[in-house]
């Protein structure tokens, strides 16, 4: 049996938590996370606190906060499936007034508690048995004022959560059956393994990384989403882009780790198109990832002719501030699932996967794979269902904005 535990957490208005047994990534890909009903419970303890006992079918990445207006607790799973009925019945508590279940925005299973009075998170602990079998989370909160309520609570104008049976929709936009197309791209691959540290190569790490920010964007029914490559082969630049350019893709995200060989780096970085680097880091970076130009024989930098040019600045005109909404509304987005972020998140730099792509484009550090705790993260399923949630709820923020943003660009 595994413990996850995090007492006093009262100063926290997010946390964000993960809880996965040992099953395999298949089995917690292919099935929801189901909430048994008949072994949880709400109730009213010693000192005038309230524990909350869930059981799961299985460990699932999830977050607790507490919101205004009116004063709620929200307890947000990445695929569960709850029962309103049933766990409104398990509510047991004088202080709880009622319990829903709806959906977030970026496609978080919620399962809210309407207080009578305010409380927050003061512990909250998963039990996972070592087989994944199961699991059960175990939240104690604590009566506070309301202006401490208000302090540790997310602000009032976060996301109103929509009911279960009206699943996030998009806003209007111009697309193909009016669904966003987003070509996903994991870098590297076949005889360009990219950085390599004690025998694992940033090419796997990236595929495996796409196909689940793929299944985390899959969610939304309004949207479809292709990978440049599928396996681990060589995909020169030039097919990476007709592949995008077939899909008639809206966006375009290309997927990178890095590794330094002095010093620890931490955290993701979204990176955008520019023809001079942020910094010498970056300039680096982009030497290290253009590698594969080098092996396909093809170089963009240098052979576009003037007409190529010109059409090329026409829409980077247009797609570069588009591009640079995306990459900021993904690096809020990876910062709210994941806690944190690289110490300077957002970066420009002349990588040539952008170049070619006339669509918003951004490329992700997902992390420093000579980073050993960094490393681990990427090979960790559950980290990696974390950091596409972040993707995915940047990238629904992002096109909330953007239909109104092309309007005015263009008055």
């Amino acid at each position: 049996m595994r413990y996850l535990k995090w007492p006093a957490l009262a100063l926290n208005f997010l946390l964000t938590v993960c809880a996965v047994g040992s099953a395999s990534s298949s089995d917690i890909n292919s099935a929801l996370a189901r909430v048994d009903a008949k072994n949880s419970s709400i109730d009213d303890i010693l000192w005038g606190q309230v524990q909350l006992q869930l059981s799961l079918s299985q460990g699932v990445p999830y977050r607790v906060y507490t919101i205004t207006e009116p004063n709620r607790v929200v307890l947000e799973f990445n695929r569960a499936m709850i029962d309103e009925i049933a766990m409104d019945k398990v509510n047991q508590s004088d202080k709880i007034d009622s319990v829903e279940v709806a959906v977030s925005a970026a496609g978080w299973n919620q399962l809210i508690l309407n207080v009578k009075q305010p409380l927050i998170v003061f512990s909250v602990e998963t039990k996972v048995p070592d087989d994944g079998s199961s699991a059960m989370l175990d939240l104690v909160l604590v009566p506070v004022t309301q202006t401490e309520f208000e302090t540790n609570s997310k602000p009032v104008q976060a996301r109103k959560a929509e009911p279960i049976s009206q699943p996030a929709t998009l806003p209007g936009k111009e697309t193909i059956n009016g669904k966003l197309r987003i070509a996903i791209d994991p870098g590297h691959g076949g005889i360009d393994p990219g950085a390599q540290v004690q025998g694992i190569e940033e090419s796997d790490l990236m595929l495996s990384l796409a196909r689940d920010i793929k299944e985390s964007l899959l969610r939304n029914d309004n949207i479809e989403v292709t990978l440049t490559r599928v396996e681990d082969i060589f995909v020169s630049l030039e097919e990476r882009v007709r592949l995008a350019n077939s899909f008639q893709a809206d966006i375009f995200i290309s997927l990178h780790a890095d590794a330094v060989t002095e010093g620890v780096a931490r955290g993701a970085t979204v990176y955008t198109l520019s023809e001079e680097a942020t910094d010498k880091a970056s300039a680096a970076l982009v030497a290290r990832h253009d590698h594969d130009q080098l092996i396909s024989g093809l170089d963009l930098s240098g052979t576009e002719g003037a007409v190529t040019d010109v059409l090329i600045d026409l829409a980077r005109l247009e797609n570069g501030p588009r591009s640079k909404e995306l990459a900021l509304s993904v690096v809020s987005g990876l910062k709210e699932a994941l806690g944190q972020v690289n110490a300077k998140p957002y970066r420009e730099a002349g990588f040539s996967v952008l170049k070619a792509a006339d669509i918003p484009s951004i490329l992700i550090e997902a992390g420093f794979m000579s980073t050993k705790s960094e490393l681990q993260n990427l090979q960790d399923e559950a980290w990696r269902q974390l950091f596409a949630e972040g993707v995915r709820i940047g990238v629904l923020n992002w096109l909330a904005k953007d239909e109104t943003s092309r309007a005015l660009r263009r008055q």
